[in-house]
């Protein structure tokens, strides 16, 4: 079993990340090798998005991505842009029921980005 997760900091950038091993993969991001996208982000917190099987950890990854690209654009600092081959159903109505809880967070957030430009 593998997961999907969230690492962001306080002003809003985040990175949306894939693993197998969510314990190593975190040790990985602190230690902000060269290689690390997570080195941009400075201090960050972590969310488990979803949980789910090894053989559809890609197909999650460019789902949460794409989510959180369309609610908050150029706050996602990967670096690469992951694939997908399918959107499963779950994860659909994760991300509804999410943005339907987050909607104020949401709002506010847009508000601020329009108000820099």
């Amino acid at each position: 079993m593998g997961c999907i997760y969230l690492l962001y900091n306080e002003a809003g950038y985040g990175y949306i990340g894939q693993t197998k091993n969510i314990k190593r993969r975190l040790r990985e991001h602190k230690k902000k090798t060269e290689h690390s996208h997570s080195k941009m982000l400075g201090e960050w917190e972590c969310e488990v998005l979803e949980e789910c099987e090894n053989d559809c950890l890609l197909d999650y990854e460019k789902y949460w991505y794409d989510f959180y690209n369309e609610l908050f654009p150029y706050m996602l600092v990967n670096k690469i842009i992951p694939l997908q081959k399918n959107t499963p159903e779950r994860v659909i109505n994760r991300a509804k029921k999410w943005y339907e809880n987050n909607k104020e967070r949401s709002k506010e957030n847009q508000r601020r980005r329009r108000s820099k430009k």
